[in-house]
């Protein structure tokens, strides 16, 4: 016989049993949701929207794209200066190493914790083809007789055939008045005098020292004269340094014969208070047969120096020639 519904172990209804079922997988979905809404209300994003800046259309989309701080505003420089500062009057001053040309440019005191500080700046022209450093450790300012150094960092570079611009600091004791600035390259030095009380604009001239002719003396002047070769010096220019005087001297030789000949800096020398010395750059060359060609031969001498001797030297031959510099 047939079970009746009702029976011990025979379900009254199946369809209520899968309702109640499904009451039950609502009930954990609908939990589930609420528990993840509750999650997400705590979550802090990330990152919001920058605000728009002033004046900038804050109708454009976002491009997602982060914007970098503003740099920091720099007031002056390093060892606590900070503003401008006073303009001081500028000495017409170069000075000279070898290929290497400073050139005060420019002087400010300048306010510090706790004193002033005095702000250089400094032209320096590479006239050599070798990379050259620029920085502190060619300054010096000598106050009340202590040498002090840089606190500015400055270490560059400067290439070949080029100029660069630089701005040296230095820490001053309180009240100084005045001050020498040093500057040393090697074992050689160049000072010059600094007024801290002469306040005003720069001089008439701060750019580096013009080379000038050398009034008085007639060009082209024979200086050597054989039957194989002749020499003429055909142009002479000084220029004024703090610490020297640069002469170029530009001498032609003239090739009489068939052979190339060769004509560099040991064929020129310059005889100061009795001692030759060699040009510090020249740029030597061929000549070939019966043709001329010209060379600058560049020495430097004592800045106060007014007479001074040029001597050709040819193999076995040489000839002295005496210069008065007005």
């Amino acid at each position: 016989m047939a079970p009746r519904i009702g029976s011990p172990g025979v379900p009254a209804e199946g369809p209520p049993a899968v309702a109640q079922g499904r009451r039950w997988v609502w009930g954990v979905g609908i939990a589930a949701a609420l528990f993840a809404a509750a999650l997400l209300s705590q979550i802090v994003p990330r990152e919001s929207a920058a605000p728009a800046l002033p004046g900038s259309d804050d109708t454009q989309p976002d491009s997602g794209a982060p914007t970098a701080p503003p740099a920091p505003a720099v007031d002056g420089a390093a060892g606590g200066a900070s503003g401008s500062g006073t303009t001081l009057r500028v000495p017409e001053a170069s000075v000279a190493f070898g290929n290497l040309v400073y050139t005060l440019r420019g002087l400010s005191l300048v306010e510090g914790d706790p004193n002033p500080h005095l702000r250089v700046e400094v032209l320096l022209s590479n006239e050599g083809r070798t990379p050259v450093n620029f920085w502190d450790q060619t300054f010096r300012l000598v106050v009340d007789g202590v040498a002090r150094q840089p606190e500015s960092g400055l270490n560059e570079v400067v290439g070949g055939y080029a100029q660069q611009e630089g701005t040296i600091d230095f820490g001053l004791p309180p009240g100084a008045s005045e001050a020498t600035l040093r500057f040393v390259t090697g074992d050689q030095t160049a000072d010059v005098p600094l007024d801290l009380t002469a306040v005003g604009g720069p001089t008439a001239t701060v750019t580096t020292a013009q080379a000038e002719p050398v009034l008085g003396t007639e060009l082209p002047l024979m200086l050597l004269d054989r039957a194989d070769r002749a020499y003429l010096l055909t142009g002479l220019t000084r220029q004024r340094f703090v610490n020297v005087t640069r002469l170029a001297v530009t001498i032609r030789q003239d090739n009489r014969t068939s052979v190339t000949s060769y004509f560099g800096d040991g064929a020129v020398r310059l005889v100061v208070d009795g001692q030759a010395g060699a040009p510090f750059r020249s740029a030597a060359r061929t000549v070939p047969g019966n043709t001329a060609a010209a060379v600058e031969f560049v020495f430097d001498a004592p800045p106060d120096i007014r007479e001074v001797r040029l001597r050709l030297i040819d193999g076995e031959e040489s000839r002295d020639v005496d210069l008065t510099l007005p």
